[in-house]
């Protein structure tokens, strides 16, 4: 076992019948294939139970365990995936989206009347976030400590994004004051606070809030006639991006749950990346709805060929529903995306093809959705957002 190492990413639960400990379940990701469920019977390998037994009791009163084993029983915790190479441990991936990154050559400044420019929504953090809000949202997604932060709350729709600053762009950062003018930068970093909506003209912001007014008018018009409303641009385009990367890496390194072999689909739930993405939809929903939304759960879906939807309503958790496509591939042409099917009752189907970064709302406990069979060489992932009214009293997840 000396160049075996226990996989970090690995778990142990106790199974029972009628309440007597009769086995272990050892749960592991298997880069490509997901994470994966191996059942050890305590009748057949009795050390082994009980050695892993007294090793998950000692981790969970923060002790430090030690595992001696046999061949055999090392053999099987390879195949479980609980011992690995240290080479074979799993990467998790990180959200990572970096002020300023992907912009093109720095060019002249662009011609703007001075004092026309103002800084939106903005707030730098240098140092881990103290307030209890910030903290527990950045915190989970992993991104406190490699950068600075920075936070940028859309002056049009009121969604946050959160960047990571670069050491050439902190100097710029420091010197911004929300609701002020633009101060003296370099025409590199003029172009990405641009980029990032950090800055904006009057009249950008004058022009955006009326055809944002108008969005919203619009999805609230089609979910009382139509049963379901789909907008575009609710997130920076680089946010996106760096939700796709995220979302592919646990997938490519194993973390995620290969689902029932019906729904052929990687899946997660709660994911604190996607939960971040999720708060910041609950203003949307309760303009949309006109009601005061507040999150309950969400759940990450990404299909692989051959998956399919059965027609269905969903449960009292998920009230007001968004369905927000993060990514999908395909090896053929036609239609961008995997067609979503709406049945609202007494109404005529209806067939929504997404693109990426577009969001379908509707309510989910009401209106019956499907999806028809995922052609070969095509894959989707979407992020399934649920929210309830403030005054729902049942369970949330």
């Amino acid at each position: 076992m000396s160049n075996l190492v226990v996989n970090p990413f690995a778990s142990i639960e106790l199974t029972r019948e009628r309440s007597a400990p009769v086995g272990l379940r050892v749960s592991a990701p298997f880069p490509g294939r997901g994470r994966l469920t191996t059942a050890i019977d305590s009748r057949l390998h009795p050390r082994l139970f009980q050695s892993l037994r007294a090793l998950a009791e000692s981790a969970r009163s923060h002790g430090r365990g030690r595992l001696e084993l046999d061949e055999t029983e090392v053999s099987v915790l390879r195949e479980a995936g609980y011992l690995v190479p240290p080479s074979e441990v799993p990467q998790a991936p990180r959200f990572g989206c970096l002020l300023g990154e992907d912009l093109p050559a720095a060019g002249r400044k662009p011609r703007l009347a001075p004092g026309t420019v103002v800084v939106t929504g903005f707030k730098l953090l240098t140092a881990p976030p103290r307030l209890p809000r910030e903290k527990r949202h950045l915190g989970l997604l992993g991104l406190t400590g490699r950068f600075p932060l920075a936070l940028v709350r859309d002056a049009v729709t009121g969604i946050t994004a959160v960047h990571e600053v670069p050491g050439w762009l902190v100097g710029a950062c420091t010197r911004l004051r929300p609701g002020g003018s633009a101060p003296t930068l370099t025409p590199r970093e003029f172009q990405a606070l641009r980029a990032a909506r950090i800055l904006l003209s009057q009249e950008e912001l004058t022009r955006e809030r009326a055809t944002w007014r108008y969005a919203l008018d619009s999805a609230r018009i089609l979910l009382e006639h139509r049963g379901y409303a789909n907008m575009a641009g609710l997130f920076h385009p680089a946010q996106m991006k760096a939700l796709r990367a995220y979302y592919r890496g646990l997938v490519s390194s194993g973390l995620l749950v290969l689902g029932d072999p019906q729904s052929l689909r990687y899946v997660r739930h709660n994911d604190p990346v996607s939960s971040f993405f999720h708060e910041q939809l609950a203003g949307v929903v309760s303009n949309l709805f006109d009601v005061e939304a507040r999150p309950s759960y969400n759940y990450l879906g990404c299909y692989q060929p051959g998956a399919r939807l059965a027609r269905h309503t969903d449960r009292a958790q998920c009230r007001f529903s968004g369905t927000l496509l993060v990514d999908f591939t395909s090896g053929r042409t036609g239609p961008g995306s995997w067609p979503l099917v709406f049945s609202p009752p007494g109404g005529r189907p209806g067939t929504l093809h997404q693109t990426s970064g577009e969001c379908a709302f509707y309510r989910g406990c009401d209106i019956p959705h499907a999806r028809p069979t995922l052609p070969e060489g095509c894959r989707s992932t979407s992020l399934f957002l649920h929210y309830v009214p403030r005054t729902f009293r049942g369970a949330l997840s």
